[in-house]
């Protein structure tokens, strides 16, 4: 059935599809080992509610968050399926863990680090890659998903059309210089193929995690100890056009993508680092 709820959440990102398949097993997991369960037709409210109780001892909020998050979904795809005659993680209440501190990112110094690594690997792909990421703040299934027809560029100006995005919304974005030099000399030497997507390496299109272990490769050739992610380029663009350039909210949304625009306000939070460091040495 697990296989049967994996085409149900076709369209979401591949990193979310494996990470709410592992979740759901994993409470299906507990199922069989708390009460002899293996019919997920047989799930009731009661399950979901001491499941949430069992994470809420081993996990921290934000994390039983996500796991809920998932169970609701395949509850919802169980309903919709008639294998339940309810969805009956409906009436299972969970809260929404609300970040108090900005989201983490590279400071000046590590970001620049990073890039400059990049750049010395002379690889017009990897660069083209980057460049794009930090300058749209794109989600990276949105990056691998594009096409050689959603890119219009020129010396002056260019666009990147992100075709389906989250919610099945689509939108344009203008490329700064950066992004469109790295591109525009990424495709003259493009590999000739019939392969119209963007990104094409020697072994084909570019998938998510071959991004992530690109962008870890190049981290980690930079000496930064953090955990860089593609999404977190998507954190560092939010950062930089809100806290430091202190653009209209409403403008990063659209860049971004977000269906709500509340969602923008935690970049406007500091971060604990500055929070320790305006407390360091307080009164003397």
């Amino acid at each position: 059935m697990l296989e049967e709820f994996e085409k149900y959440i076709e369209g979401k990102s591949d990193n979310t599809i494996r990470t709410y398949l592992q979740r759901v097993e994993k409470f299906l997991n507990w199922l069989n080992e708390r009460y002899g369960e293996t019919d997920p037709a047989a799930i009731t409210t009661l399950d979901v509610k001491k499941y949430q109780e069992h994470l809420t001892k081993e996990k921290s909020p934000a994390t039983v968050s996500q796991y809920m998050f998932a169970i609701r979904k395949y509850c919802e795809f169980l309903n919709e399926k008639g294998y339940l005659q309810k969805d009956v993680s409906k009436e299972v209440k969970v809260k929404k863990h609300r970040k108090t501190t900005a989201p983490k990112v590279l400071d000046r110094n590590e970001f620049n680090r990073f890039r400059r690594e990049v750049e010395k690997g002379n690889n017009p792909l990897h660069i083209a890659i980057i460049e794009t990421l930090i300058a749209t703040g794109m989600r990276v299934n949105e990056l691998t998903s594009l096409t050689l027809d959603d890119i219009q560029l020129s010396e002056r100006k260019g666009t990147v059309k992100i075709r389906d995005g989250k919610g099945n919304v689509s939108r344009t974005i203008p490329l700064n210089n950066d992004a469109r030099k790295a591109l525009l000399n990424y495709l003259v030497q493009r590999k000739e193929t019939e392969n119209n997507q963007l990104f094409v390496g020697q072994r084909g299109s570019m998938t998510d995690d071959g991004i992530r272990k690109l962008i870890n490769r190049y981290a980690n050739k930079a000496g930064i100890s953090k955990k860089v992610t593609p999404h977190m380029f998507r954190h560092q663009l939010a950062t930089e056009l809100i806290r430091n350039k202190k653009k209209d909210l409403v403008l990063v949304k659209d860049i971004l993508g977000h269906a709500n625009i509340n969602t923008l306000y935690v970049y406007s939070q500091s971060t604990e680092e500055e929070q320790a460091e305006a407390l360091e040495n307080l009164y003397e």
